[in-house]
């Protein structure tokens, strides 16, 4: 089952794998392993890593040739590059724990990395973290809704959702963003670097009709 369905009337996240571009996190991004019969609070996320094909082909079906223009102007005045702050590195720290398991000794590592986020309202931002790729580290960008918000409607097989209680089988969130959210999500996005910035742009453009 596709993780993400786009058309003109509305954005379909399918929320049942713990595992897809689509999941189900808490406050500190925490993934939810079973969200089809964990429960569900209103601390909960709804994490959606969108890639920049998916943010192409929603604004192709919401916008016209001019609103594109005008977006395209918008980001071309973005100067800032997340990638290129002293917060877009990820290391590794090594602790020593002084404890043993028969002859092993233990340590405890965690990587140190961070993550950039912005608020578009009180129920949705945007979160930009860099991972390292085969080569060098790459934007990973997410649209994080909160899962109580009044702008989404959840559903499974047996109707809605309620909260406090399992996602159930075949639990979707259905989410129609405006204009304007989406031109937020985009900007926002835009941000991740300077090379990332101009490869929207360049799908931006080409998606104008003559």
């Amino acid at each position: 089952m596709t993780s993400v369905n786009i058309s003109e009337e509305r954005i379909v996240l399918n929320l049942t794998s713990p595992r897809s571009k689509v999941r189900i996190c808490d406050l500190n991004g925490n993934h939810v392993a079973r969200p089809l019969s964990e429960t569900i609070t209103s601390e909960h996320y709804i994490e959606w890593m969108i890639t920049n094909n998916e943010l192409i082909d929603l604004i192709r079906q919401r916008f016209t040739n001019e609103e594109i223009r005008n977006l395209i102007e918008q980001l071309e005045q973005i100067t800032i590059s997340l990638k290129d702050s002293n917060y877009s590195s990820r290391a590794a720290q090594k602790t020593v724990l002084n404890e043993t398991i028969t002859d092993f000794l233990i340590y405890k590592y965690e990587e140190i990395f961070y993550s950039f986020e912005k608020i578009i309202d009180e129920t949705l931002s945007v979160k930009i973290t860099f991972k390292m790729g085969d080569y060098t580290l790459a934007a990973h960008m997410f649209v994080l809704i909160k899962i109580n918000s009044p702008n989404i409607t959840l559903t499974n097989l047996n109707g809605t959702i309620n909260l406090n209680e399992g996602l159930g089988s075949g639990a979707k969130c259905t989410w129609n963003p405006n204009e304007t959210k989406i031109m937020d999500i985009a900007k926002a996005l835009a941000h991740s670097s300077e090379n990332h910035k101009n490869d929207i742009i360049v799908l931006l453009n080409s998606i104008i009709s003559d």
